[in-house]
């Protein structure tokens, strides 16, 4: 075990993180939702596990990266094939927060996006096969799951704020197999584009 603060805190850490996982445990069962789903959705959790204890050397997990199996955790967030969707309850205030990582909305944003609309965010894992047939097997299993465990949701549609299908990614990424893939990516969505605060 760690003897420093910072190792006892990612120890806690991950101790929270496994007795809420019996619980989700629970719940997924309690819903009728296949293990294999939950295994899958813990990619994220070994991912983060792993990547602790070899920055580390210590077994645990950051704040950080408690913060993004907040959502897991609460049952809100599911890896189905090749991407993985949270639900997510479209709050401007989120989008608009302070800081580095800030969306400024413009006015036909904020009259399309409403707060409290129900929207699947997808998220682009690391190493995810970005595929047409991938991508479009997993948003067709992301449809028929919500609409099975998920009826009483008003799903309004998906959304996905990435770096990953920013226009200018052709000049940065090595390969073309990679920039096609997330030129389709970028085709099933519609773009908002936003000004960067100066």
């Amino acid at each position: 075990m760690g003897s420093s603060i910072t190792g006892i805190e990612a120890e806690t850490n991950l101790l929270e993180m496994l007795v809420k996982l019996e619980s989700l445990i629970d719940t997924y069962a309690m819903n009728g939702i296949p293990q294999s789903i939950l295994i899958d959705s813990l990619k994220d959790f070994r991912y983060r596990t792993n990547r602790h204890n070899h920055e580390m050397g210590e077994v645990g997990l950051s704040k950080h990266d408690m913060h993004w199996l907040h959502d897991f955790l609460n049952f809100r967030l599911f890896d189905l094939g090749s991407l993985r969707y949270q639900i997510f309850p479209f709050a401007r205030t989120y989008i608009e927060r302070e800081g580095m990582d800030s969306l400024p909305l413009t006015q036909d944003q904020k009259d399309r996006f409403q707060d409290g609309d129900i929207y699947l965010n997808i998220h682009i894992m690391k190493g995810a096969d970005l595929s047409p047939i991938a991508i479009d097997a997993s948003l067709r299993q992301a449809r028929e799951f919500f609409s099975k465990y998920f009826r009483e949701l008003n799903i309004k549609g998906f959304i996905t704020r990435t770096w990953l299908i920013y226009s200018k990614m052709s000049y940065l990424l090595p390969s073309k197999v990679i920039l096609s893939n997330l030129v389709i990516v970028l085709k099933l969505f519609k773009k908002h584009p936003f000004n960067i605060k100066s």
